[in-house]
Parts: structure tokens; sequence; C-alpha cells
């Protein structure tokens, strides 16, 4: 069994929580770039920025949630303050997809793709997610009832609630 996958207990003293030989508190801020994943607070944020400060010594580290309580939420740690683990890639459990025709893998490729952003050097249209439903004729006779009145009245608004923010 590799130093990776063994369980907390069996590991020798020397190997810190990172999973790496000889690593302190102080060192494991190299380990940290934009896009990896870190533990601070029990919780798992990807990095998004990191501000090194002090010679490397201490950082701010920006990062946006991924565990299921601060999902898509934005935070910012400082290393003196939060004690800031990156999670160790060598300790990644894989697991074979079971699913019929791998429809497991598929969604989690798919909603990965949708969540990255199109490149700013494509100029084509993009079609987002209000535009995946169906397009029915019964959809449309709202908007030609209203442009038929003699004073149409439509709201445009960029909020879904329809209520402009003050």
């Amino acid at each position: 069994m590799s130093v990776g996958s063994q369980p907390e207990q069996d590991r020798p003293a020397e190997v810190g929580a990172t999973g790496v030989q000889g690593v302190g508190p102080g060192a494991r801020l190299d380990l940290i770039a934009p896009g990896s994943r870190v533990i601070v607070r029990d919780l798992e944020w990807q990095v998004i920025d990191i501000e090194r400060q002090a010679f490397n010594t201490r950082a701010i580290v920006r990062c946006v949630g991924r565990s299921e309580l601060v999902r898509d939420r934005r935070a910012a740690f400082h290393s003196e303050l939060d004690d800031i683990e990156p999670e160790d890639p060598t300790r990644t459990r894989f697991r074979l997809d079971v699913s019929a025709n791998g429809i497991e893998t598929r969604l989690v490729l798919e909603s990965l793709l949708r969540r990255t952003p199109p490149p700013i050097s494509k100029t084509s249209l993009s079609v987002g997610q209000a535009m995946l439903a169906d397009d029915l004729p019964f959809q449309r006779e709202p908007f030609r009832a209203a442009t038929a009145q003699m004073q149409p009245r439509l709201l445009v608004s960029p909020t879904p609630s329809g209520s402009a923010r003050r």
C-alpha cells in the first residue's frame, strides 16, 4: 500500500496532512495554486486566486465553495488566521462507473462543460440554460397578444423575477 492511500493513523509521523514528507504548515502555501482544492474550516473550497505576502510565508487565498454547505459562495482566507490544507491529488480514489451506458460520467462531464464559461475569443452565439426548454407554439402566444394591442406594454428586465433593482 502506498503512502498516499494509507489511512491517517497508519501514516508515519513525519508525513504531513498533505501526504508529502517533510512539508510543514509554512511550506504548504507552495502547494496552493489557482484551480486547486483546499480544506478550510472542514469545508472544501476551490482556489480562485492567491496573494502571497512576506516572502511567501503568508497568503490571502480567495476561494469559491465546493462543499454542499458553501457551494458557489466566495470567501477569502488568511493563512495566519485559518489552517489552509491543500488536497493531495495522489489520495484521489477512482471508482468504476457501473451505470447504464456510463450515464453518470456523462452527466458529470456535461455539468463541468456547462459551468465553464465560453472563451472570450468565441464570437458565435452561446445557448444558455433558459434556452434549453422545448420551443412550443403556446409559449409565444402571450407575446403575440401583447404586441397585437394598440399600446403594447412589455417589461424587459435583467432579473428573472421581473422586478427592477433599486
